[in-house]
């Protein structure tokens, strides 16, 4: 009687153990399929974008990876990313609005009028500026081109007015201010 319960027991042990792994494959099938249909009305935009050669390089590196797929998808891009650990992930972003986009850099096109500039004042190099666009658009940040390398300036707003500083001193040849978006806008530094 003893021998039966035990091979009663190995038997529903067996089937466990069956349904168990058939139940991980099946599932494993599935979430493959499901990666397989996810981009598959989308267009390919980068198969193996890995480094700053790849313009699409923004929407891979949220996590360290080793491989990342770019998919143009209509309104989105999607993204299937190989990690370090040898693992999938299936990401999609929204894609920006062109028309607010465009929207806002036509906003943001003005020029920088150099009031004053003075290579070297107390070891820095400062400016004062007026940012002139085509309609409002938020300054976030400067650079100032100091012997040849760009430099973050910083800056404090007195009215319309810009005073730029980089504790470097050097020929300041080019100014930017930074406006929403990213969107550049230079100074002509050659009529100063």
């Amino acid at each position: 009687m003893e021998k039966q319960n035990k091979k009663i027991a190995l038997i529903a042990l067996a089937i466990t153990v069956l349904f168990v792994v058939s139940f991980s494959v099946l599932l494993t099938l599935l979430e493959k399929q499901k990666s397989i249909d996810q981009f598959k009305d989308c267009q390919v935009l980068a198969d193996f974008c890995k480094d700053q050669s790849c313009r699409y390089l923004f929407l891979c590196n949220e996590t360290e990876f080793s491989d990342c797929k770019v998919y143009d998808c209509v309104d989105k891009y999607g993204m299937r990313i190989l990690d370090k650990q040898g693992n999938i992930q299936e990401k999609t972003r929204q894609k920006p609005d062109q028309t607010k986009v465009q929207e806002m850099v036509d906003r943001c096109n003005g020029i920088i009028e150099v009031l004053n500039k003075k290579e070297c004042e107390d070891g820095k190099a400062v400016a004062s500026v007026k940012v002139k666009t085509s309609g409002e658009c938020d300054i976030n940040s400067f650079t100032m081109k100091i012997n040849d390398q760009n430099r973050i300036a910083r800056f404090e707003k007195s009215g319309d007015v810009y005073n730029l500083s980089v504790k470097q001193c050097g020929k300041i040849s080019e100014i930017k201010a930074i406006g929403e978006g990213g969107v550049n806008i230079h100074s002509n530094l050659e009529k100063n």
